[in-house]
């Protein structure tokens, strides 16, 4: 959560509203960082 805030320059409380109000997108965004994280760790 810490690192999409930061990412997204996003507060915690506005990440939960874009969850209640669009959980395909939080989940894409999700997905997409852990890509992320795990292409820079070089799994």
């Amino acid at each position: 959560m810490f690192t999409l805030c930061v990412l997204l320059n996003k507060t915690p409380r506005e990440l939960g509203e874009l969850r209640r109000r669009d959980p395909l997108c939080y989940e894409f965004l999700e997905a997409a960082l852990r890509e992320r994280l795990r292409r820079m760790a070089g799994w």
